[in-house]
């Protein structure tokens, strides 16, 4: 990758903002400029990466957001 898009070895070092603002920049990358064929791939190997690590982190919010919701459930449920 250029510097364009700093690629990072790993991934999974990027919060999900990061994440997601890069998905940003490859997605108006491939849509406002002629890339040529292999960099497009390239770029688009990259963004699905980006797309898995975004997923993941969703599911991890979700799974906390549920504990946390039902943590506070069983207190209620105490009361």
């Amino acid at each position: 990758m250029s510097e364009e898009f700093e690629e990072i070895e790993d991934v999974k070092e990027l919060g999900f903002e990061e994440a997601l603002e890069r998905l940003e920049k490859i997605n108006n990358k491939l849509e406002r400029n002629k890339v040529p064929l292999e960099r497009a791939i390239e770029i688009y190997q990259h963004g699905m990466e980006l797309v898995g690590h975004c997923e993941t982190k969703l599911e991890e919010a979700e799974g906390k957001i549920k504990k946390i919701t039902e943590e506070n459930d069983e207190i209620d449920l105490e009361k």
